[in-house]
């Protein structure tokens, strides 16, 4: 058949301006592969897509082998690809002699063609089911400025929220970041029993006044306090988000005596009491420390970046010195 003659089978697929531009569009997607192709297809019915033929190949009256051969490709020949099947194997394509569909395979992107001058930029945006889109286009395409995406909800102020009974129930009372109270005053005194944590504070409860006796840092929700603090704290202090931090226990499971440091704080001989001391860990803010059990960073070393209830054998009350990151 002359190319005369199907120039009217060409124009029923070109109808009007819009429909001009986006096969224009299409035209000059080159390089992006034919993975593009169904979808395309799918979202601008009547639209086509370049492409070149790999090798010669059979042009066939159906989707599959079993349909009669109708033109054969040479390699290199470009043709429009205007629809895919549904396994995305074998395509449909337009081209100077009958039309058919051809092994998805033997299909690839063609040559990009040089010519004078700036090339006019083309493309689409196409919306994707779960949320945000693809856009495909020439090179250099950008994506005209479209309304602004909403502006992210603001964080939730940093505070905690204790509850006089467990798993949040009861009475409550909601503490800001940078308050504190070294002699808890009346109906809360020995009564907290659960909490809840917002916008990345921390809490330190105590359970004598002036932050004395067993005390704990708590950077997350609370069912139960345990035995060790429930119905026991006196004294609190509310930090807001921290910094990268390392806090250390003379006990198991985070308990008895603490100390924190910042991250960058280091110690080639760990001093006082100290020493030969740490038995659990709290990690914030993502830090990182390096225990050792000789000076001098020297001897069995060990990095944590998380919570560690019990040190273990070859560190356990047996670090002498430390880095914190």
């Amino acid at each position: 058949m002359s190319v005369n003659a199907r120039a009217p089978a060409r124009t029923q697929h070109v109808g009007n301006s819009k429909e001009e531009c986006v096969m224009t569009m299409m035209k000059y997607l080159r390089g992006i592969g034919l993975a593009a192709i169904a979808l395309a297809a799918s979202v601008m019915p009547g639209a086509a897509l370049e492409a070149a033929a790999t090798t010669a190949v059979n042009v066939r009256s159906g989707p599959g082998t079993g349909f009669s051969v109708v033109d054969t490709l040479h390699a290199g020949e470009i043709v429009d690809v205007v629809e895919c099947n549904a396994a995305n194997t074998w395509c449909r394509i337009y081209h100077e002699g009958p039309d058919g569909w051809v092994s998805r395979s033997y299909l690839g992107a063609p040559p990009a063609g040089g010519s004078s001058g700036s090339q006019p930029q083309f493309g689409i945006t196409i919306p994707l089911p779960g949320g945000g889109s693809i856009t495909f286009g020439t090179p250099g395409y950008t994506p005209p400025p479209g309304s602004p995406p909403p502006p992210p909800p603001p964080p939730g102020p940093a505070q905690v929220c204790v509850y006089d009974l467990p798993n949040y129930a009861g009475a409550s009372i909601c503490a800001a970041a940078g308050t504190s109270a070294a002699s808890i005053p009346g109906f809360w005194n020995n009564r907290a029993t659960s909490l809840r944590v917002f916008g990345g504070a921390s809490i330190r409860l105590c359970d004598g006044i002036n932050y004395g006796g067993f005390c704990n840092v708590f950077n997350s929700d609370q069912p139960a306090l345990g035995a060790a603090l429930n119905n026991k704290a006196s004294s609190y202090d509310v930090m807001p988000p921290q910094p990268k931090r390392v806090c250390v226990y003379d006990l198991p499971n985070y308990q008895g005596a603490s100390i924190c440091v910042n991250a960058g704080a280091s110690a080639p001989m760990i001093p006082g009491v100290w020493n030969n001391r740490v038995t659990s860990l709290k990690v914030f803010g993502g830090a990182r420390i390096r225990l050792c059990q000789a000076p001098g960073f020297g001897g069995f070393c060990n990095v944590f970046s998380t919570n560690v209830p019990v040190l273990g054998g070859p560190l356990n009350n047996n670090a002498s010195s430390y880095q914190t990151w």
